[in-house]
């Protein structure tokens, strides 16, 4: 009602007021004093929309790690000592990763009790400083279409058929197109089709393949290495050189520890009621050598590790929301004394002291109202434009709230933004009210 009222009087004449109400005198002082009332929504609105966009990147950085946990759809996620520290970048990005264990775990965890399912996956990348191979830096995975849970739901919707041998499906983001065929380890496989985007590196990020394709292309790794070797790029001396090169020296021992019959990780759903920290527990006993990531407990070091950094700009925001209180309060002061007479004529004509109060906090809850608003729009903007570049700093694909998360966030935002006009309106408004009416006609 109240915004209503404003923007009806704002953006449409009137040629006669019929009644006069505290809010259209409001509305008029605040007209009256364009530059004044322009100036503090302004600067309203940068600081509210400081406020929106680091809520709602928080609120964004909290559900990207959830959504793309929940996609995965695993509990704990089992993957050799070399492999521990990998297995995050890989979920959340889709980091190129080499490294392997035993295929025989996949039977011993699947006879605990407590375990629903079990699907062991292979991960590997285009060596891009072999000269036999591609270039494309992304991760492959290999995945069982008979026992995986995360991946062969989006290859069978994508491909309706699933995978045939020689087929890939490529995510979102790597540059390879439904058609085209790609050259990998002396093999050529056909990318049959393109994931939609989900926001989540190992989807977005990586190509999938059947695991048996995954080992047989490994046995032809393998088999290349030891007849005569693999022909590696010479490393650049000259540093006017080097970004010809990767980024940092590759480790190419990887490719002697190959084995096509063994796996990278295995991805553990437990059964509902089952203790997670319990049974990782007992797995980390019965495969020692082995690491075991809880994936749940993961999610919340990361998720805190990141909404920490966001927070850390939050400190700033709350003191600009502050300052904000205290220059609305000094200017709605000022603006008491030049309309002193004013005041002291309403005074006259039996306004009661509270009446005055409410004319000056009419003025301040307009003010940051219209604040609040252009906030909202300035902050949403911000996100908008400059998404990409704050999720590739902190190295995660984004994905926007929900519907009702962002209503939230919102409805928090204007609250802050009404809260700052309260705040900054109080004294001005008591001292507005407490003024004697003739001091106040003669002073003005």
């Amino acid at each position: 009602m109240l915004f209503r009222s404003v923007f009806f009087y704002f953006f449409h004449k009137q040629k006669e007021v019929s009644r006069v109400t505290f809010l259209s005198v409001s509305l008029q002082g605040l007209r009256g004093r364009i530059f004044r009332t322009t100036s503090l929504v302004l600067a309203l609105t940068v600081i509210i929309g400081a406020f929106f966009s680091d809520v709602l990147l928080k609120k964004s950085i909290e559900n990207t790690i959830t959504t793309g946990i929940g996609r995965i759809g695993a509990d704990l996620v089992i993957v050799p000592q070399a492999g521990k520290d990998k297995i995050k970048p890989i979920i959340l990005n889709g980091a190129p990763s080499f490294f392997f264990m035993d295929a025989g775990i996949a039977g011993r965890v699947k006879s605990m009790v407590g375990v629903a399912a079990v699907s062991p996956q292979v991960y590997f990348h285009p060596l891009s400083y072999l000269v036999c191979c591609t270039t494309e830096n992304f991760l492959v995975v290999g995945y069982d279409p008979v026992t995986d849970f995360t991946v062969a739901p989006w290859i069978k919707y994508t491909t309706k058929d699933g995978l045939k041998e020689d087929d890939m499906v490529v995510g979102k983001m790597v540059k390879l197109y439904p058609g085209q065929q790609i050259s990998l380890y002396g093999a050529v496989l056909n990318v049959a089709a393109s994931l939609e985007e989900t926001g989540i590196g190992f989807f977005d990020n990586s190509a999938f393949v059947p695991i048996a394709t995954a080992k047989r292309l490994l046995q032809g790794l393998a088999e290349k290495q030891k007849q005569g070797g693999l022909r590696t790029r010479e490393i650049a001396n000259d540093l006017s050189y080097t970004h010809i090169f990767a980024s940092r020296q590759e480790d190419t021992n990887t490719v002697e520890e190959i084995d096509p019959n063994k796996i990278s990780a295995l991805l553990v759903k437990l059964k509902p009621g089952v203790n997670l920290k319990a049974f990782s527990e007992r797995l980390r006993q019965r495969l020692p050598g082995l690491a075991v990531v809880n994936m749940r407990a993961s999610t919340r070091a990361v998720k805190e590790q990141l909404t920490s950094m966001v927070d850390a700009f939050l400190l700033p925001v709350i003191i600009m929301l502050l300052m904000g209180v205290v220059i609305l309060s000094v200017v709605f002061l000022m603006g008491n004394r030049e309309r002193q007479r004013e005041i002291g004529i309403m005074r006259a004509l039996g306004a009661r002291p509270v009446d005055i109060g409410r004319l000056i906090m009419y003025d301040s809850l307009v003010i940051s109202m219209i604040g609040g608003v252009f906030g909202i729009l300035f902050g949403g903007a911000i996100m908008l434009i400059f998404k990409e570049h704050i999720m590739t700093a902190l190295d995660m694909r984004y994905i926007w709230p929900g519907p009702a998360t962002i209503t939230v966030v919102l409805l928090t935002t204007l609250a802050v933004s009404l809260t700052v006009g309260i705040l900054s309106g109080l004294y001005p408004a008591w001292r507005a009210s407490h003024m004697e009416p003739y001091q106040a006609v003669r002073n003005g």
